[in-house]
């Protein structure tokens, strides 16, 4: 099976992001997509994502959203970044238990 292009899962992260109550600018130039409460903003350029907290710098979120379903992504998008984190163990982590949890209902 063919992997999702960025593209398809801009739209669809966007889409899925404003069923959960963000608002999303998907006609700009730069999509973008702001939580309910305005303290998180991101910015969905070509191949990257970008998040832009309250009264903190934008930098990029380092992830591969394609085929990343939205609860991963939001915590990834949720997640204050420490100085030396690796963002990357922590979604490949975060990723395992999902599927885990979501292997785990099947079977019940």
């Amino acid at each position: 099976m063919a992997k999702e292009t960025f593209k398809a899962a801009r739209e669809r992260i966007l889409r899925e992001l404003r069923e959960k109550g963000w608002t999303t600018k998907p006609d700009l130039r730069v999509p973008q997509a702001i939580r309910a409460d305005g303290n998180v903003q991101l910015f969905f350029r070509p191949q990257a994502v970008y998040r832009n907290g309250l009264g903190s710098t934008m930098h990029s979120l380092w992830i591969d959203i394609r085929g990343m379903s939205i609860e991963i992504f939001l915590i990834a998008a949720n997640k204050i970044h420490a100085p030396g984190a690796n963002i990357h163990e922590y979604i490949e982590e975060e990723q395992r238990s999902f599927d885990e949890r979501a292997h785990f209902k099947t079977e019940i």
